[in-house]
């Protein structure tokens, strides 16, 4: 999913009625058998919801500036009770740097056929550095930038430099 893609999906989430709600749609692009979330909770907070198999080991994140990381059982949806890793953006400010994290996550998800926990974590420690600054947040510009080079260092595509 592009960034424009991912904004236009966020934008068109209606936030549920009740308090502890959240209402999203399933990300486009992925194989039927890796469902991820792009969901909005009551607060206007932003999620990226994927869903992982019953025996996957907590995903754990050190406290970052605006990204909540958790892994529980419940339901989205209609579809039945399942394991999920939510990562939540708690500052709107962080919104484009979210997008950029949530469409490194959905390329990565999409061509890698490891263990989906493998992937979040992975995609979680290209992008640590900027959630643990003191910056303000990433420009869209910035996050598309960044997005697009993080496709390289996760191929492994980075050209060597010389000495």
């Amino acid at each position: 999913m592009t960034l424009d893609e991912l904004e236009s999906s966020w934008a068109s989430v209606q936030p549920p009625a009740s308090p502890d709600g959240i209402s999203g749609r399933r990300a486009v692009g992925l194989p039927p058998d890796r469902p991820v979330y792009l969901a909005v909770d009551n607060r206007g907070r932003r999620h990226l919801i994927v869903q992982v198999p019953d025996t996957t080991a907590p995903v754990s994140q050190r406290e970052t500036r605006s990204l909540e990381v958790t892994t529980a059982r419940f339901h989205v949806g209609s579809n039945p009770e399942a394991v999920y890793v939510d990562l939540a953006c708690t500052d709107s400010a962080q919104f484009a740097t979210f997008s950029a994290v949530a469409q490194d996550l959905i390329r990565s998800l999409r061509h890698s056929p490891g263990p989906t926990r493998d992937s979040i974590i992975n995609a979680l420690a290209r992008w640590r550095a900027f959630w643990s600054a003191k910056a303000t947040g990433m420009s869209r510009e910035d996050a598309l930038a960044f997005s697009a080079n993080s496709g390289f260092f996760a191929a492994g595509l980075v050209p060597s430099m010389p000495r």
